[in-house]
């Protein structure tokens, strides 16, 4: 998911078509990476009686914050300026990332092999 940071950064120092058609490209083929692993664990590791419910609150927890940061990105842009603004989100996907690969919790999840039946 850090690859996420790819197109912000892009925005924020090279705001040309091509670079951000490939930036978006490379950012979107991590995040598909990312979300078949995540769906894979999810099936994994949840129970199916609440997986729903699970699969629920992972939609709400993706988009709950959504509106926040774009109702403050906005005024912080204009006091601060689009390049800063834009290399602090870059640097707060980065370091959101980071902090969750490093959760030992995070790191120790493993996926068994599916046995035939």
């Amino acid at each position: 998911m850090v690859v996420a940071a790819v197109p912000v950064l892009t925005l924020a120092l090279r705001p040309s078509v091509p670079a951000l058609i490939v930036s978006f490209a490379v950012a979107g083929a991590a995040i598909e990476v990312f979300s078949i692993a995540w769906d894979q664990s999810l099936q994994t590791k949840v129970p199916r009686d609440v997986l729903a419910r699970v699969y629920s609150y992972d939609a709400v927890g993706s988009v709950v914050a959504v509106p926040f940061g774009e109702a403050l990105v906005g005024p912080l842009a204009h006091t601060v300026g689009t390049t800063p603004t834009l290399l602090g989100c870059a640097v707060l996907i980065v370091v959101a990332t980071v902090a969750a690969a490093v959760t030992p919790s995070v790191r120790r999840v493993t996926v068994q092999e599916a046995r035939p039946t």
